[in-house]
């Protein structure tokens, strides 16, 4: 499960976007039609539950954390050099420095450490995440635009 704030929330589906193309049973915790905390009803202690939370640290996603590690969930932390709130409720703890000279922090560095821990879980997955990711793209056939594909079709194609 993923989980972030009204910024980090970006980090969030960056990662699950990744992680669901080479694994089963990977979710969003996202407000929509559920809240995220009812989304917590999933989460027992076979779950993981990345969240992530930078300063301005939310309230939402601290609470998150605490009540998916009451769950038994196993708890990775997303933070900043100073450390969310959530960090407290995490079994492992990654951190990026988001410093930047303008007046908002800078969310590469953490975009850079979630692109390392997608190519962790691809290596450590091998062969069968790989696979699954070849059954996508079998999938993805003829959904991508093409200049022929809009040529044939009575588009401008090129």
């Amino acid at each position: 499960f993923t989980s972030g704030g009204r910024f980090t929330g970006l980090l969030a589906d960056m990662l699950y976007l990744h992680l669901d193309q080479v694994r089963a049973n990977v979710h969003r915790l996202q407000d929509g039609l559920q809240s995220r905390e009812d989304q917590l009803l999933r989460i027992d202690r076979r779950a993981v539950v990345l969240v992530f939370d930078v300063r301005r640290y939310e309230a939402r996603t601290v609470e998150i954390a605490a009540r998916a590690r009451a769950r038994g969930a196993k708890i990775i932390a997303f933070t900043d050099p100073w450390g969310s709130p959530a960090a407290a409720h995490a079994d492992i703890v990654l951190s990026a420095d988001v410093r930047w000279t303008s007046v908002f922090d800078s969310m590469v560095p953490m975009a850079a450490l979630c692109e390392m821990v997608i190519t962790a879980v691809v290596d450590k997955l091998g062969e069968a995440g790989r696979r699954r990711m070849a059954e996508l793209e079998d999938l993805r056939t003829d959904y991508e635009w093409t200049a022929r594909k809009a040529t044939d079709e009575g588009g401008q194609g090129g």
